[in-house]
């Protein structure tokens, strides 16, 4: 799945190279983003739901050092949906196993 996030990340960000980093085109990437974490995040088709949460962080990667070097960073950060690996249920039959009180 992170291959998956990561090369969709760069499909979707590949127009934004080499532009100039308006605030603009800063408001643009970060919108692409949340779009594609709401995509996974399937709130209206809870079958497809390939994630838990998302964030989008635009401003704690960008220091005068990353500006200098004519980058724009964003953090995407993802929470997967566990895999159900094991199952487990856990059972107790027999006399006694309920502590049921009538009154």
């Amino acid at each position: 799945m992170a291959d998956f996030v990561e090369d969709s990340l760069a499909d979707r960000l590949i127009d934004f190279s080499k532009q100039p980093m308006t605030i603009q085109m800063q408001d643009n990437v970060t919108t692409e983003l949340t779009a594609f974490g709401e995509e996974l995040l399937s709130i209206n088709d809870p079958g497809q739901q390939r994630i838990a949460v998302y964030t989008v962080d635009d401003l704690s990667g960008n220091t005068k050092a990353t500006r200098k070097a004519n980058m724009f960073v964003t953090i995407f950060k993802v929470e997967m949906v566990p895999t159900g690996d094991f199952i487990v249920a856990q059972c107790q039959v027999g006399l006694g196993v309920l502590d049921i009180t009538v009154t």
